[in-house]
């Protein structure tokens, strides 16, 4: 923002000179409109961008509940695995004894 300092008018018969005030008033309006042309741009930008946050969170808050799906898929496969692995050592041990008895 621009630092504003205080007008001065030259005086005239019975008060100021209307031409000063008026075009003090008319750089004032000018300014004040750049000025809200800016922060209102500013202000869209903001606004999409807050809009595009909002629409990546959502897509996180979707791939974390496929992500918590699938460690839970992957938790019951483990489990999986390792009671076939438990159950096929232990037909191996039997058919290691069986095959070691019949020797």
């Amino acid at each position: 923002m621009q630092k504003q300092h205080t007008p001065v008018f030259r005086t005239a018969v019975g008060g100021f000179n209307k031409t000063d005030v008026n075009m003090y008033i008319a750089r004032l309006a000018r300014d004040f409109g750049e000025q809200s042309a800016a922060l209102k741009e500013q202000l869209a930008s903001f606004e999409e961008k807050a809009a595009m946050t909002d629409t990546v969170c959502a897509e996180l808050e979707v791939q974390k509940a496929k992500n918590e799906l699938l460690m839970a898929q992957v938790a019951e496969l483990t489990a999986l695995l390792t009671k076939t692995k438990d159950s096929l050592r232990a037909v191996c041990d039997e058919l290691d004894a069986n095959t070691g008895a019949d020797k």
